[in-house]
């Protein structure tokens, strides 16, 4: 049991890490449990058998916020991330293949995970911890976890998606701060590595298919080496809808659709699945954060703010001003 921790920290993806730093800064003792091996939440790669590195999660980020790009600076440093100058499409049921907007994409390097683990230095992080219980006592709150209870600490956030929060959560708090409202979709991720390079013109695109969403060449990125690796996004609906399909059929209905699209025949050479069960918000509030009365529970994440990396950073930021603007 870890005692006389001033707050404690559930996920170290962007939005936890940015909440500890901030933290930090605001005079806090904060402290990370993951249930993972390492940071990085929706900025995941994997390392694969030829060891190159595809990303599996989100694919870029965009900086318009200039308190996140201060912070990306200060904390990650500038040899984790790089422009991705790349060329992206967009496709819709309307208009066709248009070119994607026009703005600065970066990418960590050499993978997506470069940029968590390089915030999470000198930070105190418990991994491969599975927070099972959040609930609040006399001297403070208690995390209950896999290997025993953790606490008391004066304050937690959670940034964990609202499906998972709402698990740890007593009804009563699950209900007073009304998460009931707020869902994710699930997306399938496949990831193929061909023999040779396709010639597709593109480097991603974004799609209006019935099943892929989005398909990208990981090789086009910054320090990933010289495997073809080509990573696909199947789309929300069509994710939904096979949630518990066999991995192994998701990859071949994947992969087909992959090949009728697109006019590929180039053999694959290896494969890579994964199913994020929470990865994008539903339609609905975007608050930027939440905060229980008295201050003492908050919750953070890019679902709280659209879904995109800088609005993971944005709604942990905007959580750490609100609390140290009040006492």
């Amino acid at each position: 049991m870890i005692q006389n921790t001033d707050i404690a920290i559930v996920g170290a993806g962007v939005a936890g890490l940015t909440a500890a730093l901030r933290a930090r800064e605001a005079g806090f003792t904060p402290i990370i449990y993951e249930k993972s091996r390492g940071p990085g939440g929706r900025l995941a790669s994997k390392r694969t058998r030829d060891d190159a590195s595809v990303d599996i999660g989100a694919q870029f980020f965009t900086i318009c916020n200039p308190r996140f790009n201060a912070f990306l600076r200060e904390y990650a440093g500038a040899d984790a991330l790089q422009l991705w100058d790349a060329t992206l499409w967009h496709e819709s049921s309307e208009s066709g293949v248009d070119s994607f907007h026009q703005a600065m994409r970066y990418v960590g390097t050499p993978r997506m995970t470069a940029i968590t683990r390089s915030l999470s230095r000198n930070l105190s992080i418990s991994t491969g911890t599975r927070i099972t219980a959040v609930s609040a006592g006399p001297k403070g709150w208690t995390l209950t976890t896999d290997q025993g209870p953790h606490g008391p600490f004066s304050r937690v956030i959670i940034t964990a998606p609202p499906e998972q929060t709402r698990d740890l959560l007593p009804e009563s708090l699950v209900a007073s701060m009304a998460l009931e409202q707020f869902r994710m979709l699930p997306c399938w991720t496949l990831a193929l590595r061909f023999e040779e390079a396709l010639a597709l013109g593109f480097d991603g695109i974004q799609l209006a298919h019935e099943s892929l969403g989005w398909v990208a060449r990981n090789t086009s990125k910054p320090a990933r080496g010289n495997a073809e690796w080509w990573v696909i996004h199947a789309n929300s609906t069509w994710s939904e809808t096979h949630r518990d399909t066999d991995p192994a059929i998701v990859a071949e209905k994947l992969t087909t659709a992959f090949r009728q699209r697109f006019g590929v025949g180039q053999p694959t050479s290896d494969h890579l699945v994964h199913r994020w069960l929470y990865a994008r918000p539903a339609p609905g509030p975007r608050p930027l954060y939440l905060s229980s009365v008295d201050n003492r529970l908050g919750l953070c994440g890019d679902w709280l703010a659209g879904g995109r990396v800088e609005g993971a950073f944005e709604s942990a930021d905007a959580l750490i001003t609100a609390w140290t603007d009040q006492p």
